[in-house]
């Protein structure tokens, strides 16, 4: 979570009155948790690629693992990790996905 809110700020900080929003829900068995932002988005020809180890945007300001680490850690618990654009009001949307576990 920390490394998609960082992530989300970074975004935004460009963007006059920029938001992050943060939504988590349950649907037939399953929880979702949305990290949305409205900046600038991903260009599209980068959302292939945002989850390979080493890919960054951020030049020396990053080194590209922070998404591949994300998805490594969501996938260990049985989840997935999707990038997209949010078409109706601009930004980017991060969509974790995560088997509902009941633990007794």
């Amino acid at each position: 979570m920390q490394n998609l809110l960082s992530n989300g700020i970074q975004a935004i900080v460009s963007e006059e009155g920029g938001h992050i929003h943060v939504a988590l829900r349950k649907e037939e068995g399953k929880i979702f948790i949305d990290v949305a932002d409205n900046g600038t988005g991903i260009p599209e020809e980068n959302l292939p690629k945002l989850f390979l180890p080493t890919f960054s945007t951020k030049g020396k300001n990053g080194n590209g693992l922070g998404l591949a680490y994300c998805q490594s850690v969501v996938e260990g618990h049985g989840g997935t990790l999707e990038a997209m654009n949010r078409q109706d009001v601009g930004g980017a949307l991060f969509r974790i996905n995560l088997p509902d576990v009941v633990v007794h």
